[in-house]
C-alpha cells in the first residue's frame, strides 16, 4: 500500500466533550510533542514515522500515538501525565492502577495483553472476541508506526520469511535449526526480529526485503485471547503474505483464504512457502487481496474509529456519568477496586498454565 495513503490525516469534527490521554511517562515524549503554541493555541504535533523504534510500549501505541494523530485530524485532545477531573481521560491498562484512586475521573481504559482493567468506566479492546461486555469496545491498532512496504521489485520470488517479535514468543518448535535447514532447501532464508533493548531497535517496520511474514506464538491462552491483529494488518499494509497461527484476532478477520495461511506446525509453513514459491499468481494474488483490506486501517480510518467511539458511547456514558453524586462514585470505585484484584489474580493464574 502507498505510504501517503497509509499516513494522510484530513480533519474531523470537533468532539463535544474534553478528552485527554493520560500518558505516565510523559518525561519520554517532551521533545516530540511541542509545547502550547501563541495565545492558547497549541502546536500539531510531529508525525512519529521518523522514529518508530519510540513507539514500543502499549502506552506509546495507545496512547501517545492515538494522541497524536488526533491532535494531526484536527481534534483538540490533550496529553497529560495523570487523569483529570471534568474530562473523559484515556489511558493503558497496564498502567491504570487502584493508587490513581481515579473515582471522581471517568477513565477509558485500553486493555493491553494483561487483566480485565475492572477499575474502568469503559474498555477498549485489542480484538472484538474480548468485548463481551456493554462497556467494551473493539479498537484496532494504528497500522506499524514508519511502516516500509516491501519493495516492488521483489516481484513474487519468495526467499526470506519473517518472524517480527520477541524471540520469547515464537513457537519454540519454529526457532529450530531443522525448521531453518527445511526452508533453506527451498531457498528460503528464515529470521527473526526481536526488540533489541540495548540499541532501542527492531526493525519492525522495515518490510522492503521482506517476501513473508511468520507469526506463530507460545503463549497463555489467557493472554492469547487479548492479542491484536497487527501482525496480519501491518502485512497487509507492506504487501506481504502472512503466514499465521491460529489466534482469536487472526481469526476474527478472516474472510478469505487470501487474507493469509493458518499453519499449526512446522510441516503446514513448509508446504505453505512451497506453494507459494511454486504459484506465484497465488502469491500475487494475496498481496493484492491484502492491499485491499488494508484500506480500512489506514491512519484516517482509524481515527475516525476513534472519533465515533468518542463521539458516541463514550460521550453517553460520561454524561450519564456526571449524573452521579461524588458519594456514588466513591462507591462504585470501591467496589471496582476489589473486582480489579480479582481480575489480576485470575488473569495471572490463567497466564501461568499455557
Amino acid at each position: 500500500m502507498d505510504i501517503q495513503t497509509i499516513r494522510t490525516l484530513t480533519p474531523l469534527e470537533p468532539l463535544p466533550s474534553r478528552v485527554v490521554f493520560v500518558c505516565k511517562h510523559l518525561d519520554r515524549w517532551s521533545d516530540v510533542l511541542p509545547p502550547a503554541d501563541g495565545a492558547g493555541d497549541r502546536a500539531v504535533p510531529a508525525a512519529l514515522d521518523d522514529d518508530p523504534d519510540r513507539v514500543v510500549t502499549h502506552e506509546d501505541m495507545t496512547i501517545v500515538q492515538t494522541y497524536v494523530n488526533l491532535r494531526r485530524a484536527g481534534l483538540d485532545v490533550l496529553l497529560v501525565d495523570r487523569p483529570l477531573d471534568g474530562a473523559l481521560n484515556v489511558v493503558s491498562s497496564i498502567d491504570l492502577q487502584i493508587s490513581d484512586h481515579t473515582s471522581q475521573a471517568f477513565v477509558v481504559a485500553f486493555r493491553g495483553d494483561w487483566a480485565r482493567p475492572e477499575l474502568a468506566d469503559l474498555t477498549l479492546t485489542m480484538n472484538a472476541g474480548i468485548a463481551t461486555r456493554r462497556t467494551e469496545t473493539a479498537m484496532p491498532h494504528w497500522i506499524q508506526t514508519g511502516l516500509l512496504p516491501r519493495d516492488p521489485s521483489r516481484g513474487t520470488r519468495l526467499e526470506r520469511v519473517v518472524f517480527k517479535g520477541d524471540l520469547v514468543n515464537l513457537d519454540p518448535r519454529f526457532a529450530t535449526d531443522a525448521f531453518r535447514e527445511e526452508l533453506a532447501a527451498l531457498g528460503v532464508e528464515f529470521a527473526a526480529q526481536p526488540y533489541v533493548h540495548e540499541t532501542k531497535s527492531s526493525g519492525w517496520h522495515d518490510y522492503r526485503d521482506v517476501d513473508a511474514v511468520l507469526a506463530i506464538r507460545a503463549i497463555a491462552g489467557a493472554e492469547m485471547a487479548t492479542k491484536p491483529a497487527s501482525k496480519l494488518i501491518n502485512a497487509w499494509a507492506a504487501g506481504v503474505p502472512a503466514l499465521l497461527g491460529r489466534e482469536p484476532a487472526f481469526t476474527e478477520l478472516r474472510r478469505s483464504d487470501l487474507d493469509y495461511v493458518e499453519i499449526q506446525s512446522p510441516a503446514d509453513a513448509i508446504a505453505a512457502v512451497r506453494r507459494l514459491k511454486e504459484a506465484p499468481e497465488q502469491y500475487a494474488a494475496m498481496v493484492q487481496h491484502g492491499t485491499c483490506r488494508a484500506a480500512d486501517y489506514t491512519n484516517q480510518r482509524v481515527a475516525e474509529r476513534w472519533r465515533e467511539f468518542l463521539a458516541g458511547p463514550a460521550e453517553t456514558a460520561y454524561r450519564s456519568w456526571l449524573t452521579r453524586s461524588p458519594r456514588r462514585r466513591e462507591a462504585a470505585f470501591a467496589v471496582r477496586a476489589v473486582r480489579q484484584k480479582i481480575s489480576l489474580f485470575t488473569f495471572k493464574r490463567q497466564q501461568s498454565t499455557r
